[in-house]
Formats: C-alpha cells, sequence, structure tokens
C-alpha cells in the first residue's frame, strides 16, 4: 500500500509535468491562471497539501484536460471501469496513452515506442471510420 505521503508527492509530481506540458512553465503563471496563490500550487506539486475535488475540476478545465485522467493523475477518487456500462471510447484511450507518452519523456525508446502505438490507433480508427465522401457519392450516383 502506498502511503499518503508517496501519494501526494506522486501527484505533485504529475500536476507539475501536466502544467509545464500545456504550456505554464511557473507555477506563478498556473496560479494566476487558476486565480489562487502561488504558494497553494507550489505546496500542491510539493506534495505538501491534497488537491481536492473542486480544484481537480478547475485544473482539468484550466489544463484542457478530461476530469478523470486529472483526478487519476492526482491520485484521487474515479469509479472503477467496470462501473460505467459504455465500453472505453477511443478518445479515453487516446487521453491514457498520451498520458503514457508525457510520463515516459525520461525513457526516449519507451516514448518512442508509445508513440508509434498511438501512431498505429489513430491509423486503425480512420481505417474504421465511415467514408462520409463516398456515401454522398453513392446518394448521388443513385
Amino acid at each position: 500500500m502506498v502511503s499518503k505521503r508517496d501519494r501526494l508527492e506522486a501527484a505533485g509530481r504529475w500536476l507539475r509535468v501536466a502544467r509545464e506540458r500545456r504550456g505554464y512553465q511557473t507555477a506563478a503563471d498556473f496560479a494566476r491562471a487558476l486565480h489562487v496563490d502561488q504558494s497553494l500550487i507550489s505546496r500542491y506539486e510539493r506534495g505538501i497539501n491534497e488537491v481536492g475535488d473542486e480544484r481537480a475540476e478547475q485544473i482539468a478545465e484550466v489544463l484542457g484536460m478530461d476530469i478523470i485522467q486529472v483526478r487519476r493523475g492526482l491520485g484521487l477518487w474515479v469509479p472503477p471501469e467496470s462501473a460505467t456500462p459504455q465500453a472505453r471510447s477511443a478518445t479515453a484511450d487516446d487521453a491514457e496513452l498520451q498520458e503514457l507518452i508525457e510520463q515516459a519523456e525520461d525513457n526516449p525508446v519507451l516514448r518512442d515506442a508509445l508513440l508509434a502505438v498511438k501512431r498505429m490507433n489513430e491509423a486503425r480508427q480512420q481505417s474504421r471510420a465511415p467514408d462520409t465522401k463516398g456515401d454522398r457519392r453513392n446518394q448521388r450516383a443513385g
């Protein structure tokens, strides 16, 4: 079992990487976007404070990320996938893959492999997408 301290530190590292990837190079820039004091962001990123539910929603909005992805990254509770009756969407798979790619920044070999998987998934999704142009041509011809 992971200690609370370890969980908070991991959440802080995730938050720092996520904000930097979204263009907020400093905690102060990110704090301004969230309309909070920079010291709060610093405490989150150092693993001193836990991000609450409402703040997680705000962070997801400012970063332009899915709330489930943000909650996972911050070590907050998320519903188990089996609790949702729908099959996982391609968008959810893409978001999870993108998160793994971001986390692999220190390992170029793993990052390249994950990027290759992402490209294969995108190609597979495109091959499964309906050909709406062809459908329109068939309707005009008929």
